[in-house]
C-alpha cells in the first residue's frame, strides 16, 4: 500500500466491545458536562444569595453604627510592658492624657470624664464597651434540671438592650470626652488624680469615674456600682447577665456628673 492509500484507507472494522466502550465514554463525558453546568448554576445562585445576604447584613450594621466617642489615649505602644493593653497606657504620662482630653472637651463644648482604672479591671473594660454602644443581644444562664448532667447554658433575649445601649452611647458621645487614666503601672497615675483635686488615697474601687469642670478640676464621682444599685450583678444568677451594668443606672449617674460639671 502506497502513501496515498495509507492516508485514505478505510478504518478497520471496530468490534462490538469497542463500540460499546466508545458510546459509554461519550455518555460519561456528556454526564460530566451536564453536572458541571449544574454545578456552575448552583454556584451562581449560591453567590447571588450570599451576596444579597451580605448586602442586607451590611445595611443592618450600617444602620446600627454607634455614635462616635472621643477617648484618650489615642494610641498604645506595643513596647509597653506585655504590649497587649487595649484601653490604658501603662507607660506614658497620664497628665498628658488628661490635658489632651480637656483641650478637646473645651474645644467641643463637652465635659472631660475621667475613668481611673487598669487593664486588669474587667469592669473598666465593660464601661468602655458600654460607653461606645456595644451590647449583646442575648445572655446565658443555666437551665436547671433534676439530672445535673443535663444542665445546659440557655440563651435568652436581652430585651430592650439595643435601645438602652443607643441612649447611653448617644449621651456619652454628645457630652463627654473620656480620659482613661491608669493607676497601677503608669509613672504618674496616682499623682495625676491628686493633681486634679481628688486624694488618690481615697480611691477605693475601679473604675473610679468622675467629671472635670472647665478649669480641669474634680467635680464629683460616680458611686461604686454596688452602692448605686444595692445589687451586685456579678453574683446574680436570676437571669441578669454576668459582668453587665444596668445602663439606665449608668445614664442617670452620667447625667448627674454632666450637670454638676457645668
Amino acid at each position: 500500500m502506497n502513501e496515498t492509500e495509507q492516508n485514505y484507507a478505510k478504518p478497520e472494522r471496530t468490534t462490538k466491545n469497542e463500540t460499546e466502550h466508545h458510546y459509554a465514554q461519550r455518555e460519561r463525558t456528556t454526564l460530566n458536562a451536564t453536572e458541571q453546568r449544574k454545578s456552575k448554576i448552583r454556584y451562581t445562585l449560591l453567590m447571588l444569595v450570599a451576596g444579597g445576604f451580605i448586602v442586607l447584613c451590611c445595611a443592618a450594621l450600617a444602620n446600627e453604627t454607634p455614635y462616635p466617642v472621643e477617648s484618650y489615649p489615642k494610641t498604645l505602644s506595643s513596647a509597653c510592658r506585655e504590649g497587649d493593653a487595649r484601653v490604658y497606657d501603662e507607660c506614658g504620662l497620664q497628665i498628658d492624657i488628661v490635658k489632651a482630653a480637656q483641650s478637646l472637651a473645651l474645644e467641643t463644648g463637652k465635659t472631660t470624664l475621667v475613668v481611673y482604672g487598669a487593664e486588669w479591671c474587667v469592669w473598666c473594660h465593660i464601661f468602655d464597651d458600654f460607653a461606645k454602644g456595644h451590647y449583646a443581644p442575648e445572655y446565658f444562664k443555666w437551665a436547671r434540671d433534676e439530672d445535673t448532667d443535663k444542665w445546659l447554658m440557655q440563651p435568652f433575649e436581652n430585651v430592650g438592650v439595643k435601645e438602652q445601649a443607643a441612649k447611653l452611647n448617644q449621651f456619652v458621645s454628645e457630652n463627654f470626652v473620656i480620659a482613661h487614666i491608669e493607676g497601677d503601672h503608669s509613672p504618674d497615675g496616682p499623682a495625676t488624680i491628686s493633681a486634679l483635686g481628688f486624694d488618690e488615697n481615697d480611691v477605693k474601687f475601679y473604675p473610679f469615674i468622675f467629671s472635670l469642670n472647665s478649669q480641669g478640676k474634680y467635680v464629683d464621682h460616680m458611686l461604686a456600682y454596688k452602692a448605686m444599685t444595692h445589687d451586685d450583678t456579678r453574683k446574680n444568677e436570676e437571669g441578669k447577665p454576668l459582668n453587665e451594668f444596668d445602663r439606665s443606672v449608668l445614664l442617670t449617674q452620667l447625667k448627674t456628673l454632666k450637670a454638676l460639671a457645668q
